[in-house]
């Protein structure tokens, strides 16, 4: 046998050498990998390699905002980073998506696997901004799933600190002890503060905007059914704990939207929150006679509520942008654009009927309030996102705006499997 000993020897060092390469290659694609890789890139502002990590659908619109030369001459969303730092990286259960509204539960539907990581960075930057980035620790839920064999980033919201935390997921070190007292202050005021204690924004209703979202001051109010409570569901939100933002920063990527507004590219624009709301409704719900007003109510105060969160979690803080005016955020058109729905005198009535009320979890925290088109039966309870067509349905067996939230929402992945509660502003 010994003349087989060398021919032997070479064929095992080959397969040694194709085992590595493979060992190499799944490493290199491992999703941890993909989001030191991302840190890497932001750090050098290799932009190209940037977004390369991201999967195919959202590419075309981050090579577009990286090479807008008024978003880097106004250091906007990933423009304003001069250096990263990984400081930490834990990978959350999938469940947890729907809590901090990373939606991993559709992007399991449309990909079949995610992987979901808490992330916090040391950044520098040129702009600090609330909607984007700030100097110091920032914190960042990423969402990764795989596309032509590779892993590659979904999505990658602003992280809710003080939720992590209350859920055992936090990294347990002062500058996130200081990052959730900062997030808690921001909520009840609507002071955004860095982290030398200075305000950098103001996103606080004025009473005035309270006023025109209830209807105006003669509006005659329909009954808050949300006052007939059972002991359950007893108020544990003071008025004061939850400021309603006063504009929300929107990604403008639909045409009909950017050139509305004289524009020829997309960009990211500050929209009054009331108006922003009005001009929502009515894309997401019907506004037909068809539509009970308490269907529409309770769309109301999905579409209000699942708004305001990402104005304080900020779902696309690389393009500086709380939410975008399309899927996967909520379908945005102004003014009758092009005959495009937009305001309509239903929702809007709607909307100021459940004026000065608001939607958290029973301990008070904020959650994301999803909602889809559904379908018009029973089906979908606790299940954490609100059927559009479900509603229809309940509003014509005289269900109102409070079973049906209560319906969709308690016990839910997105309220940490607590009860919804309304609160008063």
């Amino acid at each position: 046998m010994k003349h087989f000993k060398y021919p032997l020897l070479c064929l095992l060092a080959v397969l040694l050498i194709f085992a590595f390469a493979a060992v190499a290659t799944a490493q290199e694609q491992s999703p941890a990998v993909v989001v030191e890789q991302l840190v890497a890139a932001m750090d050098s502002q290799q932009y190209d390699a940037l977004v390369n990590l991201w999967v195919n659908q959202e590419q075309g619109s981050l090579r577009q905002f990286l090479g807008d030369p008024d978003a880097k001459a106004k250091a906007l969303g990933l423009h304003s980073i001069k250096s990263a730092k990984l400081l930490g990286l834990k990978q959350l259960p999938l469940e947890a998506g729907a809590r901090y509204g990373a939606d991993t539960a559709d992007f399991v539907s449309e990909y079949g696997n995610v992987s979901l990581f808490y992330v916090a960075l040391d950044l520098r930057v040129r702009n600090e901004s609330h909607w984007g980035f700030i100097n110091g620790a920032n914190y960042l839920l990423v969402v990764l799933v795989p596309e032509s064999n590779q892993w590659k980033i979904a999505l990658m919201p602003q992280a809710p600190v003080a939720e992590l935390n209350q859920d055992g997921y936090g990294f347990g070190n002062d500058a996130e002890k200081k990052a959730i007292e900062r997030q808690k202050y921001f909520e009840k005021t609507g002071e955004f503060m860095n982290e030398n204690g200075i305000v950098i924004e103001r996103l606080a209703a004025s009473p005035e905007q309270i006023i025109e979202e209830k209807g105006g001051k003669d509006a005659v109010r329909v009954a808050d059914e949300s006052t007939v409570l059972t002991p359950s569901d007893a108020p544990s939100t003071a008025t004061d704990e939850h400021t309603r933002p006063s504009t929300i920063n929107v990604r403008l990527e639909n045409p009909t939207n950017y050139q509305y507004y004289g524009q020829s590219a997309p960009f990211t624009k500050s929209i009054d929150f009331y108006y922003y709301v009005k001009n929502v409704l009515p894309n997401e719900w019907g506004y037909s006679s068809e539509w009970l007003d308490k269907s529409l109510q309770s769309g109301a105060l999905a579409v209000k509520m699942y708004g305001w969160y990402h104005v304080y979690h900020p779902k696309w803080p690389s393009y500086n942008a709380a939410v975008k005016d399309n899927i996967p955020s909520s379908n945005y058109f102004p003014d009758q654009t092009f005959e495009v729905v937009s305001e309509q005198d239903r929702t809007t009535q709607a909307i100021n009927a459940v004026g000065g009320i608001g939607v958290d979890r029973a301990d008070g925290l904020l959650f994301e309030t999803q909602h889809w088109q559904g379908y018009e039966r029973e089906g979908g309870q606790y299940g954490g996102t609100m059927w559009q067509l479900g509603t229809k349905y309940w509003a014509e067996q005289g269900k109102g705006y409070t079973y049906m939230v209560h319906y969709y929402y308690d016990y839910s992945p997105n309220t940490g499997d607590l009860l919804a509660h309304f609160f008063y502003y």
